[in-house]
């Protein structure tokens, strides 16, 4: 792992989502939409560092509406939701439905660590970036834990912290209070603009439920995290001490560092969303 997989843990709820989404996050975040600052994190020495995940092209971000964009049409939703059938506003303009909704149905805990602008378009880039093994590390939609990764010596190795899983215990817990059955009313509900946000990437996949299903299954079908894996330390950065884990997906490394029980509840949680999805 280089300098940035260990401090900045991109997206990871949504692996979550995306995760959450994935959120994926990816989360962690990638999943969260399914159903501002930045800010970097503290380094203490001799903590890890950060985390350089894969990027994936980024496009300017839109200008902010101005009067002649107030005029312009809404569209449609798909009446495939359980909600009513409504109005959905331009994709410039969702971020305060798409949050007030989250918040709602959270009560209030996602405010903490989700960036709140442009949801949708950073949202669709984690879950691309998840089905493809890995993590966006800029236009992302979810702040960094506010602790740094950890990890201990025994004297003879270095291992990931216990108390470095805590850290993601947060993202999970919203994404459960929301539940698999709202996030998918929301994916559901928002979809044509779900949609309208992956055309602007350019990328050739299929249609963006077909990019959402493979993203989640990856979370499913990812190897457990493996018992005291140790890390080395040549340098500054840690890496994982054997190959085998040093080259595993930036996903699959990122379900390694939030621990068993953290990973087996996004597993679940990732789970339901495809059961219901498909």
């Amino acid at each position: 792992m280089n300098e940035s997989e260990y401090g900045r843990n991109k997206t990871f709820p949504i692996l979550l989502l995306v995760v959450a989404l994935v959120a994926i996050g990816g989360a962690v975040y990638w999943m969260l939409l399914r159903n501002k600052p930045k800010t970097e994190p503290t380094v203490l020495p001799p903590a890890p560092v950060a985390e350089v995940a894969p990027e994936i092209a980024l496009p300017p971000d839109p200008a902010p509406p101005g009067d002649t964009e107030a005029a312009a049409p809404l569209v449609e939703a798909p009446r495939q939701s359980s909600e009513p059938a409504g109005k959905l506003p331009p994709l410039d303009r969702s971020d305060a439905v798409v949050l007030s909704y989250l918040l709602e149905s959270s009560e209030g805990s996602f405010q903490s660590w989700l960036i709140q602008d442009h949801l949708i378009r950073k949202f669709v880039r984690a879950v691309n970036a998840l089905e493809e093994g890995k993590l966006v590390s800029q236009y992302r939609p979810f702040q960094d834990p506010q602790t740094p990764f950890s990890a201990a010596n025994n004297g003879e190795a270095w291992t990931i912290s216990a108390e470095n899983y805590a850290r993601y215990t947060p993202y999970l817990e919203s994404l459960e209070k929301v539940g698999p059955e709202k996030l998918l009313q929301m994916y559901e509900r928002y979809y044509p603009l779900l949609e309208q946000a992956y055309e602007e990437l350019g990328v050739r996949k299929g249609d963006f439920r077909e990019v959402t299903i493979r993203a989640l299954t990856r979370i499913v079908k990812a190897p457990a995290p493996p018992p005291d894996a140790t890390l080395a330390r040549p340098s500054v950065a840690y890496r994982f001490s054997t190959a085998e884990l040093e080259q595993r997906s930036a996903v699959e490394k990122l379900l390694f560092r939030i621990g068993p029980e953290n990973t087996q509840r996004l597993k679940k949680l990732a789970q339901d969303l495809l059961d219901q999805l498909q």
